[in-house]
């Protein structure tokens, strides 16, 4: 019995990792995070106040099949991603599990908030808490661990980080499900049915309340597909208008966006953007050509090739889609884009191999490099 244990969660945690041969290192690709010990999921990237840089993600430590540790810990960038820090655990709740790692700066602080699950998780979904830790120093030194309340059962899809108003007012985005209100436990994906929500502050991220919420009525055909609209991401538009992406079960990201400073939002619908149950990242891009980034997996059944375009018209037309990572078979998903301080972009995802767990994999471009096809990389 204990064997068939054994075999069973290797299984589950590492379906999606198993191939016959690893892709090779793509030109420009760092990694950040190397799966050889332990497996490397979902980052997020933030700018800090002080301009250094801050990635989050969740560490799976493996030192046994039947005892696991799951952890968020950061790294940080003094030099706008060349080099990285030492890993710091940020949040512990073990023996819960802390996955979906994100971050929102918001005026006075630095927030990370994860989703901790119990560890029957990758047996069956079925409760959450919205966990955090808070720095008052960029970085320097943390809170203890604490809940932020969100009044549902069963909270995830908070891999984006928020963003933070000129009037003060910060945001983050999360999703739901809304059959775990009244079920006790679903099986995973197929049986979700996500709503997306905003989460907002207005004293500097010390207290949220529950913003705009997010539905479809469509329904997805996919057997293995998330229904509804899961893990959103937000930024802020050129025009000081809001614009979110969220995935969903469907062949396309659907998109939404306020005109209001995130007050009321345009009903959701298909983005030019094609997509396949997996989430895009967003963030802006300051300059002499102010415009927004979205990174995403650009496929309409795979998680495979990892894109990256921007658009200078506030959502409404995005450039040609520039490839970040292609490895066909292998998963180049979840990522994280921000601009640092230098004007660089920084792109972060979780890659999957063959001969060894998932890492964290970076990638810094230039926007000239996005939008010109015979730039260099």
């Amino acid at each position: 019995m204990k064997q068939l244990l054994h075999i069973s969660i290797f299984f589950l945690l590492n379906l999606l990792d198993a191939q016959s041969q690893a892709p090779p290192a793509a030109p420009g690709h760092v990694q950040l995070a190397p799966g050889r010990e332990a497996v490397f999921r979902y980052p997020t990237i933030a700018r800090l106040n002080d301009d250094r840089l801050l990635c989050v993600y969740s560490k799976e430590e493996k030192n046994n099949f039947e005892q696991y540790r799951i952890v968020v810990e950061g790294i940080f960038s003094d030099d706008h991603g060349i080099s990285w820090s030492k890993p710091v655990i940020l949040i512990d709740a073990d023996p819960s599990l802390s996955l979906d790692a994100s971050i929102v700066v918001t005026s006075k602080a630095v927030i990370v908030n994860s989703t901790v699950v119990p560890k029957t998780h990758y047996k069956f979904v079925s409760t959450s808490k919205t966990m955090a830790v808070r720095s008052e120093d960029n970085g320097k030194t943390w809170s203890e661990v604490y809940e932020i309340p969100i009044n549902h059962r069963y909270v995830a899809g908070k891999i984006n980080p928020g963003v933070t108003l000129d009037n003060g007012v910060s945001f983050f985005p999360y999703a739901w499900d809304k059959g775990l209100q009244t079920k006790a436990k679903i099986s995973g994906d197929n049986e979700q049915n996500c709503i997306s929500g905003l989460m907002l502050s207005i004293d500097g991220g010390l207290s949220w309340k529950q913003g705009p919420q997010f539905m479809i009525r469509k329904k997805k055909t996919a057997k293995n597909a998330i229904n509804g609209l899961d893990e959103p991401a937000i930024v802020k538009c050129p025009d000081g208008s809001l614009y979110m992406l969220f995935r969903t079960g469907f062949d396309r990201l659907y998109e939404s966006r306020s005109r209001n400073g995130g007050k009321t939002w345009s009903a959701p619908g298909p983005s030019a953007l094609k997509s396949h149950d997996a989430p895009a990242a967003l963030c802006e891009v300051t300059g002499d050509s102010p415009a927004i980034l979205a990174v995403w997996n650009n496929s309409e059944n795979s998680r495979w090739p990892l894109a990256a375009a921007m658009s200078f018209d506030n959502g409404k037309s995005w450039t040609s889609p520039k490839v970040i990572a292609e490895y066909p078979g292998y998963q180049s998903s979840y990522p994280g884009c921000v601009q640092a301080a230098d004007g660089t972009i920084v792109i972060v995802w979780q890659q999957n191999h063959a001969d060894r767990p998932r890492t964290i994999e970076m990638k810094r471009i230039t926007a000239a490099w996005l939008v010109n096809d015979r730039a260099a990389e």
